[in-house]
């Protein structure tokens, strides 16, 4: 794409050298912790509401 901010053009499944599957799985998992600690540290910090998260779909 000639954007010239990283190339993943040698990894497998890459898709046009700008994203590959490996370090979008990394990034994902990446960014659950990060928001996870920037909810707490509010919470903590700042007296917010306390962060309450759902994992499945609520049951009617």
């Amino acid at each position: 794409l000639g954007w010239n901010v990283w190339n993943y053009e040698r990894l497998p499944f890459n898709i046009m050298g700008q994203i590959c599957p490996v370090f979008t799985v990394g990034w994902f998992f990446l960014s659950l912790i990060g928001i996870v600690t920037d909810d707490v540290l509010r919470w903590k910090m700042f007296g917010e509401k306390k962060p309450r998260y759902r994992i499945t779909a609520n049951k009617k």
